[in-house]
């Protein structure tokens, strides 16, 4: 899958777990041409680049959740929320891109 195509599936699956900005819930977007994303709501639309969308919380809460996990190590039970944990799995993924896709 190409990477405008993950981006698209991953914004509509933020959009469709009721994805908000500032308390207000994305309803549309839009990607043009120059891959710059246009989120809508209310009467407001605002031009965002692709790494503000992905490293967003608001973004990653909707898109990977809030839920806790657990897992154990030598070192003991460690607990994550998951948008957390996954954002920051995002941040060294040399392929952000094919990270995003796993959970589409």
């Amino acid at each position: 899958m190409k990477n405008k195509e993950i981006l698209k599936k991953a914004i509509e699956k933020a959009v469709k777990n009721n994805w908000e900005i500032v308390n207000q819930k994305v309803v549309d977007y839009e990607i043009d041409e120059f891959d710059n994303i246009f989120l809508f709501w209310n009467d407001m639309n605002i031009q965002f680049d692709i790494f503000e969308i992905i490293f967003s919380h608001d973004f990653a809460k909707a898109f990977w959740g809030e839920d806790v996990f657990e897992f154990e190590t030598l070192a003991g039970i460690h607990g994550y929320i998951s948008w957390q944990y996954h954002i920051q799995k995002l941040a060294v993924a040399e392929d952000k891109f094919k990270y995003l896709e796993k959970f589409i």
